[in-house]
């Protein structure tokens, strides 16, 4: 039984890594902010450490005892008013991480990046982890992820802390409380918007898996895509139909129309305060480009081995529907179909 610090484990991928870790026998602690939504952890056998990335004692004291630290911590917004609220919990919170990893005598750390860092294909060939992100920064949350890595690689190996690097790709399944910008997306096609992307979607519990391995299995120094399988926008709008029954189809409005959308978005953002699912940034850096990764790299030296695309939207629509975000109609229709899973607050 390995004792393991999870950083972010109150957000959609760490209560997907925590109750990995504990169904194959792992102690965990779990790294939470003061007052921070823990609806994620609920009901599970863990230790919970009161404290923040950006304070390096208490992610020092969360860290004691422990072989392993994952360190999924960040903020996942589109926009920011302020991007050093974005960027600096990711860089300086990865910093705090690894030198108290160093002081406590933690044996590895999986940090957890991004396809974002890989980059975005220009194009429908897939990229591995031989590619680098170097001009495709525009979001603060993207500039964070690269940042944030390539201080994890590096500090890692001055420190002498055994560091692998997990970059995912379209985070899409159960357990996510507050609603990440990827669920969101999955949401509004549920509810019969439109599809506009093509991408690798990944189930959650599978990101989660992949995390685990990484732990197990990964050589230090190393990046591991973890992203299952790439489906067309058309591919993605017909699952998530099939489920609904909804009316989602796939959309490729031209430049001008994503353009004022993104506009239209930040301006709503700015008088309400909510997260937009658009922003030029995002235009800029994303369209035209596929986001197909080939993971070849995890499957083989990890033994990853991921379900379906179709399986982790197919769980998303569930968990959504089961959780009240789904318009009454179209929940209704999916719970008729689809039961929630028994671990599932519903």
């Amino acid at each position: 039984m390995t004792r393991i610090l999870v950083t972010g484990a109150t957000g959609h991928l760490g209560g997907n890594l925590v109750r990995d870790l504990l169904a194959h026998g792992h102690q965990v602690v779990a790294l939470a902010r003061p007052g921070s939504d823990r609806r994620g952890l609920a009901g599970l056998d863990l230790t919970v450490a009161e404290g923040d990335l950006l304070d390096a004692p208490s992610v020092r004291a969360a860290v004691d005892g422990c072989e392993w630290v994952i360190h999924a911590g960040a903020v996942y917004v589109n926009q920011s008013r302020d991007p050093d609220a974005v960027i600096r919990p990711s860089v300086e919170g990865t910093a705090n991480v690894l030198r108290a990893a160093k002081d406590a005598g933690v044996r590895r750390v999986v940090h957890t990046s991004s396809n974002a860092t890989i980059g975005y294909p220009r194009g429908t060939t897939p990229l591995d982890e031989t590619h680098h992100n170097t001009d495709q920064r525009g979001s603060p949350y993207v500039a964070a992820k690269c940042e944030s890595e390539s201080l994890a690689l590096r500090l890692g190996a001055e420190l002498g802390v055994e560091t692998v690097v997990v970059c995912p790709c379209g985070i899409l399944g159960p357990w996510d409380f507050k609603l990440t910008p990827t669920t969101r997306a999955a949401r509004d096609m549920g509810n019969g918007g439109p599809a506009v992307l093509d991408l690798s979607v990944t189930h959650s519990a599978d990101v989660a898996s992949a995390h685990r391995l990484a732990a197990e299995r990964g050589r230090p120094g190393e990046r591991y895509l973890a992203a299952a399988e790439n489906l067309t926008a058309e591919r993605v709008a017909a699952i998530v139909d099939t489920v609904t029954g909804a009316g989602s189809r796939a959309m490729r409005p031209p430049w001008a129309v994503f353009w004022l959308l993104a506009v239209a978005q930040e301006v709503a953002s700015a008088l309400t305060g909510r997260d937009p699912e658009l922003t030029r940034a995002i235009l800029r850096d994303v369209h035209g480009c596929a986001l197909f990764y080939d993971s070849t790299k995890a499957r083989t030296e990890l033994g990853w081995d991921p379900r379906p695309g179709a399986d982790a939207i197919t769980d998303t629509i569930r968990w959504l529907a089961w959780t009240g975000q789904l318009k009454p109609a179209v929940a209704e229709r999916v719970k008729a179909r689809f039961p929630a899973d028994p671990t599932w607050p519903t």
